[in-house]
């Protein structure tokens, strides 16, 4: 399933139908493909990224870089500091704290190089 979830056909077809929902790698995405779906902003978007994956540029979500656990508090902790049951700076100790035993471990998923 997941190799036809990247096919072009299906790509071009859902993000003209619900653009934006479907994460799916943009690297080879030529920004052209989706021209004209009629959602502007998404298509800037789309080729404001496919032109910073090509200079090697990127960021990151939480999900990607974040090792298991370290990860799970990363939402669990913060909805405590939006309840004012812990404080910022608990949360963030907290989370250095399983950060540094995930990667002692050696759990942490390794940074892609940044090269285009």
């Amino acid at each position: 399933m997941f190799e036809f979830m990247l096919t072009r056909k299906f790509y071009e077809t859902m993000n003209r139908d619900w653009p934006g929902k479907w994460a799916l790698p943009v690297k080879d995405l030529p920004p052209d493909m989706l021209q004209g779906i009629g959602y502007p902003l998404f298509e800037k978007t789309i080729a404001n990224l496919h032109e910073a994956f090509s200079k090697g540029q990127y960021g990151f979500t939480t999900w990607t870089f974040w090792p298991g656990a370290t990860n799970s508090y990363l939402i669990e902790g913060i909805e405590q500091v939006w309840l004012n049951k812990i404080t910022p700076d608990a949360y963030l100790t907290r989370m250095q704290t399983l950060f540094s035993q995930e990667a002692k471990e050696g759990k942490v998923p390794p940074l892609p190089p940044r090269t285009a």
